[in-house]
């Protein structure tokens, strides 16, 4: 009897010594049932899923109301000497953790962030051997750059070599790592006819170049997209072009190479994952027509204008046909014309 008694005295008297409170997780297929404390949280792995969390065992006073759902980092009220019962959705797998609070008899439910190991990117090696500086005397083509006979000049070693059938032979030197710039002996004119091989070219994407009127809508119905507008018509054009021309001939520029002018595919390619990103034919090589030029460009007279007035300072232009880049919706066009 004094055994019984004594028990009770200290059940009584060390709240500590009573059952903690008791979570249970379940589905409509399983249950499991975990103890929390207030020392640390409860850790648990939750697939995606719609559970139903029930929290027991909650003793002492409280006047709580249980909200209608859980919610992230948000201290939950529990009920005291009865059942907590919540609907608890699950929309992605991982670890979720439940915090007791003892003092204010409430309950915070979080997802934990995910542990990634962190690896440390090694490089490898390339394996690779540097070049040795030859030790014989090596043949460079000059081609038709110099005439036969020309005496050319070693700039870094000061010896003088002699084209022969387009050639010269010269020993590679060690102070200059190997590195060899001729240039003739006695100054030479060069000819005023243009060299493509030398030519100092100068690629211009039209419509990323210069809007000569930014306030004009675009035609054929083309539209703006949003903010960045990244596969969009932005408005460059040839008279763009024409108004730049002093800032290219500044460049030393003799030739300007021109991305695709013809007529483009009117609309445009749903692009992204679920086609809804409008990637329009600005680039030129989603050709409709190539008799005509585009509309967002220009026209006839505006390309005769650029022509003109790159001449006026020296320039050639160089335009961009690409035969076999037409735009997908007329494929069955150019292939019967291509049959025929």
């Amino acid at each position: 009897m004094k055994h019984k008694t004594l028990l009770a005295c200290m059940l009584l008297a060390s709240p500590g010594l009573l059952a903690s409170p008791n979570i249970t997780v379940s589905t409509t297929t399983t249950s499991r049932d975990y103890p929390i404390t207030a020392d640390e949280p409860l850790v648990i792995p939750l697939t995606k899923d719609k559970y139903q969390l029930k929290v027991s065992g909650v003793d002492g006073s409280c006047d709580h109301q249980l909200p209608s759902k859980i919610k992230f980092n948000t201290p939950i009220p529990l009920l005291c000497g009865e059942d907590s019962t919540l609907p608890l959705n699950i929309r992605f797998t991982g670890d979720y953790s439940f915090s007791y609070n003892e003092e204010t008899k409430s309950l915070v439910f979080k997802r934990q962030p995910k542990k990634v190991a962190k690896k440390e990117f090694k490089r490898p090696i390339p394996n690779v051997q540097c070049a040795a500086l030859p030790s014989e005397a090596q043949t460079i083509t000059v081609g038709d750059t110099y005439a036969d006979g020309t005496k050319l000049k070693d700039v870094f070693t000061g010896v003088v070599v002699t084209v022969n059938d387009g050639k010269v032979t010269v020993l590679p030197n060690a102070a200059s790592g190997g590195l060899t710039l001729l240039e003739p002996v006695d100054t030479v004119k060069l000819s005023d006819e243009l060299n493509y091989r030398n030519a100092n070219i100068y690629f211009v994407m039209v419509d990323r170049f210069n809007n000569s009127n930014p306030g004009e809508p675009q035609p054929y119905g083309r539209q703006s997209d949003g903010k960045d507008n990244i596969g969009t018509f932005h408005g460059g054009d040839l008279n763009g072009i024409t108004e730049k021309l002093d800032y290219i001939q500044s460049l030393g520029t003799n030739v300007i190479w021109l991305s695709p002018i013809v007529e483009q595919v009117h609309g445009f390619v749903g692009g992204g994952d679920s086609g809804s990103f409008p990637f329009y034919g600005y680039h030129g090589y989603w050709t409709r027509d190539f008799t005509k030029i585009d509309e967002s460009f220009g026209n006839d007279d505006d390309l005769k204008r650029l022509v003109d007035e790159a001449h006026k300072r020296g320039i050639k232009v160089l335009l961009d046909a690409v035969i076999n880049h037409p735009a997908i919706q007329h494929l069955p066009t150019f292939n019967m014309m291509t049959s025929t």
